[in-house]
């Protein structure tokens, strides 16, 4: 039997949405039905990265593609039969961040690159 356990709540990140997933309908043991809704957040900083984060229900629907927000979710682990462990970040909220609208993703190498007449210390 699989094991999950809640080890963060109230995270953030700050990023712009890259890609909005066609929604699933989950159909509960209940018989309750509810949307889960899979979106890409690019986050920039010394190493960006693209964010898949799970939001459920339709309120989450409105953001746009492109658009700067703020994405508040709880991360959840679980380990699987067979030992292995999956995280999931579960979003519970989107909203525009409070820095500004729409940015694309940034193109520009980001970090510690070398200047023009500076010499690089690597062996390779």
């Amino acid at each position: 039997m699989a094991q999950e356990q809640e080890f963060m709540t109230d995270g953030k990140i700050t990023g712009v949405i890259d890609k909005i997933y066609d929604a699933d309908k989950i159909t509960f043991k209940d018989g309750k039905e509810k949307l889960k809704l899979p979106v890409s957040i690019h986050v920039d900083g010394k190493f960006p990265k693209d964010v898949i984060v799970e939001f459920w229900g339709q309120d989450h629907l409105v953001q746009e593609v492109g658009q700067k927000v703020d994405v508040y979710f709880n991360v959840k682990s679980r380990i699987n039969q067979k030992g292995y462990i999956n995280h999931t970040l579960s979003g519970y909220a989107i909203r525009p961040s409070a820095d500004g609208g729409s940015n694309a993703p940034s193109n520009e190498p980001q970090g510690n690159s070398p200047q023009e007449g500076t010499q690089n210390d690597l062996p390779f």
